[in-house]
């Protein structure tokens, strides 16, 4: 990404500045590229980790009628839904359900909508999926 093709064009610099003999300007370059990379990732990453969409898949009976349920617990949590979408069974009763969250979702959030999600009848299997877990 962005980073990658901005740490590539800082190797060259501090490349161009060392073949240019300006030693001192390079390792200047260096631990400034260094502090910039490491410490700015902490950084990001509690900022834009609640902004990822959590991607939500649970195995629920169609039988139940729990989709309205499932949508009440988790608007009820504060958590946003972005999309629903529902893969019926072609055995069984079961559908599979997948449900992108939008934030705010950290562990503060999911983890007793999880719970709560777990004890509504009818649904079978729960499982969470995000680009970088929450925190």
């Amino acid at each position: 990404g962005l980073t990658t093709a901005a740490s590539i064009w800082a190797v060259a610099a501090i490349g161009l500045a060392v073949g240019g003999g300006m030693y001192l300007a390079a390792m200047a370059a260096t631990v400034l590229a260094l502090l910039i990379l490491a410490g700015i990732k902490p950084i990001e990453h509690r900022i834009f980790t609640q902004r990822q969409p959590q991607l939500l898949t649970l195995v629920v009976d169609r039988r139940q009628g729990t989709l309205p349920t499932i949508e009440a617990v988790i608007q009820s949590a504060g958590v946003g839904i972005e999309q629903i979408v529902i893969e019926p069974s072609a055995e069984g009763h079961a559908d599979r359900v997948e449900l992108t969250l939008t934030q705010p979702h950290t562990s503060a959030t999911l983890a007793p909508l999880l719970e709560t999600l777990r004890h509504i009848p009818g649904v079978r299997e729960i499982r969470t999926l995000s680009g970088t877990p929450p925190d």
